[in-house]
C-alpha cells in the first residue's frame, strides 16, 4: 500500500511507545458505533498487539477503526474486541493494523455538502448593464432549480459549497451559472457558514467537473473550483474545526477509505 500524505505509518517501537503512553496517562481510545462516539481506556499491555480493558457493554467481535490523541496529535488503527473468559466486563482489543499518525496537509479539503450548509455569495451589483440571467438557488436542497421568474445575474446570488480548504472552494452550479462564472471577473465574494460570513479576495477560476446529484438527475450540474488569497479568519476556523467531534468522524471515514 502506498503511504498516504495524511496518514503516516508508525514503526513497531513507536506503536509500543504510543500504547504505553495511553496506559500511563489514562488516555481514552475512541470509536464510532453507528451514530454514537464511544470510548474506553486500556489498563494493561498483554502479549504483542493485545491490550486489556473493561466494559459494561457487550461488544461485538468485528473489525473497527479506532483513534486516540496524544498532545493534540491523532493516531488511527484498525482492530477488534475479544471477550475474556465470557466475563462481560473483561475485554481485549486486538490491534490488527499498523498504527498511523495523522498529519494534516496544508491543502486538505473539508467536506461541507450535504451535511453542513455553506454558501458562496456573488455580488454583481457593480457590473455593467449587460442583461444576464441565472436559475435561482434552492438553499434547502443545495441544488439549482429552474423557475419561471428569472433573476438578473447582476444581483447577489448564492451557490452551495461542496468542500473547502484554506485557499480553495468547490461549489455547485448549473449550466448558466457555470458559463457565467467561468468567463466573468467576480467583483465581490462572501463565504457564509454556521452564522459566520467571511470575505474572500483574489477569487480566481481554477477547474470544472461534472456533478451528478441523485435528487436532480434531469438538471446538468457542475462542480466549480475557485482559488482565493489566504484569509486568517478562515484559517482559524478550519484549524479549530480539526479538534471538533464532527471533524474526527470525518477523519475516521477518510482513514477507512485509505486502509481499504
Amino acid at each position: 500500500m502506498v503511504e498516504s500524505p495524511s496518514f503516516v505509518v508508525q514503526n513497531e517501537a513507536e506503536l509500543k511507545s504510543r500504547f504505553t503512553n495511553l496506559i500511563n496517562n489514562e488516555i481514552k481510545i475512541f470509536y464510532q458505533d453507528i451514530e454514537t462516539k464511544k470510548s474506553f481506556q486500556i489498563l494493561e499491555a498483554l502479549e504483542k498487539n493485545k491490550y486489556y480493558f473493561k466494559s459494561n457493554e457487550n461488544l461485538a467481535n468485528e473489525n473497527r477503526t479506532f483513534y486516540f490523541s496524544i498532545n493534540s496529535v491523532k493516531f488511527f488503527f484498525q482492530g477488534s474486541f475479544e471477550k475474556i473468559n465470557h466475563n462481560v466486563f473483561d475485554y481485549i482489543i486486538n490491534v490488527r493494523s499498523e498504527l498511523y499518525k495523522y498529519e494534516r496537509r496544508e491543502d486538505e479539503r473539508l467536506l461541507m455538502y450535504p451535511h453542513r450548509k455553506a454558501y458562496i455569495s456573488f455580488d454583481q451589483s457593480k457590473k455593467d448593464n449587460n442583461i444576464l440571467y441565472f436559475s435561482k438557488t434552492n438553499k434547502e436542497e443545495g441544488i439549482s432549480t429552474r423557475i419561471s421568474e428569472k433573476d438578473k445575474l447582476n444581483n447577489v446570488f448564492n451557490l452551495r459549497v461542496l468542500d473547502l480548504s484554506k485557499k480553495a472552494v468547490a461549489f455547485l452550479a448549473n449550466q448558466l451559472e457555470k458559463d457565467f462564472l467561468e468567463s466573468t471577473k467576480i467583483n465581490k465574494v462572501k463565504l457564509s457558514f454556521e452564522g459566520e460570513a467571511i470575505d474572500l479576495n483574489g477569487f480566481e477560476y481554477f477547474k470544472t467537473f461534472d456533478f451528478v446529484d441523485g435528487r436532480a438527475k434531469h438538471i446538468p450540474m457542475f462542480k466549480l473550483i475557485f482559488k482565493f488569497e489566504a484569509n486568517i479568519d478562515l484559517e482559524n476556523y478550519l484549524d479549530k474545526f480539526t479538534d471538533s467531534i464532527d471533524r474526527k468522524v470525518d477523519l475516521i471515514s477518510k482513514f477507512q477509505e485509505f486502509i481499504d
